[in-house]
């Protein structure tokens, strides 16, 4: 009979609920890896969108800069109503940034506290200083007590011991699901946030793009083809995110004109399919922008800009549900702990024997290891939690290149 067969042993095993199983093929060999549930692809997704957010340019300077057009070359009604999309870039720039500085950071903080209840669960890996190895004896002692019809006093007193090692844990517990529901709680907000903003960039970009197109009739299909090309590579930067998951390392992005905040790839010997695959896409929307006509470049740029950034809006508030999903999974988690260790309590409030704990030492030593894993797990999210490069600005040129010498030195 293995752990997870065994409902006396799976009660004391860290939470199924915990991890996921996420695939990849990182050197373009397939493979999976157990993660611990903040490492969550979709986390990792809503964490590069943020990060992208907290860059977005709030100036028409730092926009030109950005997207390698001159001021100039911008029709003037074109530049006056960029101006209202600008100040929607400066709210979404702000929110984004208070959620990447503080929301974030407290995540990672959760993941501390879970990685420190593991560490006591598992006694740092030293089997007899585990706090569920240490409360299974205790309540093997009093179980033992009962059996052998002891004073009373005794049984008590033994009765009151592993409430007050319940009652620690407990504590621990409760911490745990009122940070969790703090997240979702903080996680919620952003989403209403966001949404606000996503109706303001709709309608003033749609004012923008309206203007361009009805100057020069090419834009509506420029747009299709950029549109085109920009979700391959969305698609493409996903796989890279399930391949850096499974690897167990620090996604790396840079932004990078009309596409945004792009993998800076740089490690083409785990990367090579998906550089290969992104360099296309891109390859594909530089010919379409790279005009001789500087104001047909600069309109196509702020048309291929505003549609990328208005998808990238919808997705943020479309991962922020999936996250919230992973907050209320954790919180049921702690519920479901918690209510194991109050059943304990209320057998001894009853007075029974306590079910469900006679285990041997290599059940046992099951424990242990199932929590050391664990916290194996939550520390490499911990350690892995924060995006590299996030204020690196690259040109098209810039990344083309760097992606075909990576190739080359693979």
């Amino acid at each position: 009979m293995t752990s997870t067969e065994d409902p006396d042993l799976q009660n004391w095993l860290p939470n199924l609920k915990l991890t996921l199983k996420v695939n990849g093929t990182p050197n373009n060999e397939p493979k999976s890896q157990d993660v611990f549930v903040l490492s969550h692809p979709k986390m990792v997704s809503l964490m590069q969108y943020v990060y992208a957010g907290a860059l977005l340019p709030t100036t028409t300077q730092n926009y030109c800069n950005r997207m390698q057009i001159v001021e100039n070359a911008i029709p003037s009604d074109v530049k006056e109503a960029m101006s209202n999309v600008l100040v929607t870039y400066s709210r979404i720039n702000t929110e984004c940034t208070g959620f990447s500085q503080k929301t974030w950071p407290d995540m990672v903080t959760l993941a501390g506290r879970i990685s420190d209840y593991c560490e006591e669960a598992c006694g740092k890996g030293n089997i007899d200083g585990a706090f569920y190895v240490q409360l299974l004896k205790l309540i093997g002692e009093y179980n033992d007590l009962k059996k052998n019809n002891a004073d009373k006093k005794q049984i008590d007193q033994k009765g009151s011991d592993v409430k007050d090692y319940v009652g620690e844990f407990k504590d621990k517990l409760v911490g745990l699901s009122g940070q969790s529901t703090k997240m979702r709680d903080a996680l919620n907000a952003f989403k209403g946030k966001c949404s606000t903003n996503q109706q303001d960039l709709d309608s003033e970009a749609g004012k923008v793009q309206k203007m361009l197109t009805d100057k020069n009739g090419a834009i509506a299909k420029i747009r299709d083809e950029i549109t085109k090309a920009q979700n391959d590579l969305r698609a493409a930067q996903e796989e890279y995110k399930h391949d850096v998951i499974v690897a167990s390392t620090t996604p790396a992005y840079a932004w990078c004109t009309i596409f945004g905040f792009i993998a800076a790839i740089t490690t083409a010997s785990i990367y090579g399919s998906k550089a290969v695959a992104m360099r296309k896409a891109i390859e594909r929307i530089e010919g379409l922008i790279k005009k001789d006509e500087e104001t047909l470049k600069a309109d196509v740029a702020i048309d291929g800009d505003l549609t990328r950034m208005k998808a990238d809006l919808q997705t943020i508030i479309d991962l922020i549900g999936p996250a919230i999903e992973i907050l209320v999974s954790l919180i049921t988690v702690w519920q479901q702990m918690s209510d194991h260790l109050d059943s304990i309590s209320n057998q001894i409030d009853l007075g029974q024997t306590i079910r469900g704990v006679a285990l041997e030492r290599a059940k046992l030593n099951n424990v242990v290891t199932g929590w050391k894993e664990m916290q194996a797990k939550v520390d490499t999210f911990r350690n892995t939690a924060y995006i590299q490069d996030t204020k690196k600005v690259m040109t098209i040129k810039g990344w083309i290149d760097n992606s075909k010498k990576s190739s080359r030195s693979a």
